[in-house]
């Protein structure tokens, strides 16, 4: 017996379209094998191949439209925390082609809340700036952030 005779039939499944992937035999939106095609291929049936299509589902490999089949998923945007080298999300994203763009929601100038205050170690008079941003990374939208900024500093 191979040690490939020892791997589940549903792992030998996955691994097969994890190297058409990586080979560029599929790509971003291309069509898998059918469950029944790969069934064929694999002597196997089709809920072994399903059990195999769901687990790349869940990672995020390929995706089941009802009706229209399975795909390649878009690769997700993700950026690993590396604590060796500290590097801002953006890097990081960039680092793999990621586009990265911001939408101002709002910007006006309030006075500061107590959590401000402290933080900023700011005199209560005194105004802030505040700047709502949407991060947009590829086209989706990543984050929502809030930029606090003592007037002051601001040049205000």
């Amino acid at each position: 017996m191979s040690q490939q005779d020892f791997v589940p039939l549903y792992v030998r499944i996955q691994r097969y379209l994890l190297d058409e992937i990586a080979a560029g035999r599929l790509s971003e939106g291309d069509r898998t094998p059918s469950e029944p095609e790969l069934a064929s291929k694999f002597a196997t049936t089709r809920a072994t191949v399903a059990k195999a299509f769901q687990q790349l589902v869940y990672e995020g490999v390929i995706v089941r439209r009802a009706g229209s089949g399975t795909f390649v998923a878009r690769p997700a945007m993700s950026a690993p925390i590396d604590l060796s080298r500290v590097r801002s999300f953006e890097e990081q994203l960039a680092d793999r082609g990621a586009i990265i763009d911001y939408e101002v929601v709002a910007f006006d100038s309030h006075m500061p809340t107590p959590l401000e205050i402290e933080a900023l170690h700011l005199r209560k008079a005194e105004t802030v700036f505040r700047l709502d941003r949407l991060r947009v990374v590829s086209g989706e939208r990543m984050s929502l952030e809030r930029r606090v900024i003592p007037a002051s500093s601001a040049g205000a």
